[in-house]
């Protein structure tokens, strides 16, 4: 079982290059930024939502 890796800001330069790395690796990746962006990683590792300003965030982001 590989392990998850739960990255925020990963749109971004370092964020997309981290991800890119960990999944070649063959970690589990897991995206939480403040919108559902697809296509963030070829490789499509899901996003999950954080809203700062509500105060929420999305849960199932930590299952597993």
């Amino acid at each position: 079982m590989s392990k998850k890796i739960l990255i925020t800001g990963a749109s971004g330069l370092v964020g997309s290059h981290l991800t890119e790395m960990l999944l070649q690796k063959g970690f589990q990746v897991v995206h939480v930024g403040r919108t559902k962006r697809a296509g963030i990683s070829p490789n499509a590792a899901p996003t999950f939502v954080w809203d700062v300003n509500k105060q929420e965030f999305d849960a199932e982001a930590l299952k597993g």
